[in-house]
């Protein structure tokens, strides 16, 4: 039987020493990051800055050519392509800037499409889950296909997705992108409410999310440049 993921408070987060080259360029190198269990932190910078590629370690779905990527008490560096790939799905939700939802679906099918990896079946409380995320964000539940829905509504609808099975970690690259700024505004407080207690970690470059961010991280030509603590945040009102 297919198996909600449980959140459990989020995750810790200890990276060292990471590297990644293409063809001899360094494309990121930290040395250090701490993020706590349950933080809430926006990472930005100018674009070609290495937040994707770093979003993509910490995920698991890049090896760095050096360093360890640990989350609790799990090397990513340490395990294996098909371990790390087990290691995402049991912990990781994943909003991709440009969305990888299945055209041919409905909204629906597409929110609940993560439970049937291990099943054929979707449990009766993780279609109510994916019925629920829905509609607090907006999305046209009745849909026959994703393909007529506004770009806006893809993004909400991928973001549904991320949380259908409640992880601990979420990763979301651009989540508001496709957004506008009242959009932005709502969605940034549906999300951070939904994933709550959840460690989060959000690429952008939009003020609204930024300013929800008790941490923000700046990088700039693969290296962070600085991390602060800002004052004041919370859920955009």
């Amino acid at each position: 039987m297919t198996q909600e993921r449980n959140g459990g408070g989020g995750a810790s987060l200890q990276l060292r020493d990471i590297a990644v080259a293409f063809s001899g360029k360094t494309i990121l190198d930290v040395p250090r990051l701490d993020v706590g269990e349950g933080s809430l932190v926006a990472l930005t910078g100018p674009s070609g800055s290495g937040k994707t590629t770093l979003l993509h370690v910490l995920a698991g779905i890049l090896k760095a050519n050096q360093g360890s990527v640990v989350w609790g008490d799990t090397d990513l560096a340490g395990l294996r392509q098909s371990a790390s790939d087990a290691w995402r799905y049991s912990n990781v939700g994943l909003v991709f800037q440009e969305f990888h939802l299945i055209d041919q679906l409905s909204p629906i099918h597409n929110v609940t499409l993560p439970a049937t990896f291990s099943n054929f079946t979707v449990p009766d409380s993780l279609h109510r889950r994916a019925v629920q995320l829905l509609s607090d964000f907006g999305v046209p539940i009745g849909a026959r296909s994703v393909k007529t829905l506004s770009r806006g509504e893809r993004q909400r609808t991928a973001i549904a997705r991320a949380l259908l099975l409640r992880p601990s970690i979420l990763l979301a690259d651009e989540p508001t992108a496709s957004l506008d700024e009242e959009s932005a505004r709502q969605i940034t407080q549906t999300l951070t409410e939904a994933a709550a207690g959840q460690t989060i970690l959000i690429v952008t470059h939009d003020p609204i999310v930024i300013e929800c961010c008790p941490r923000v991280i700046r990088l700039e030509r693969g290296k962070i440049v600085s991390d602060t603590a800002t004052l004041g945040a919370g859920a955009p009102s």
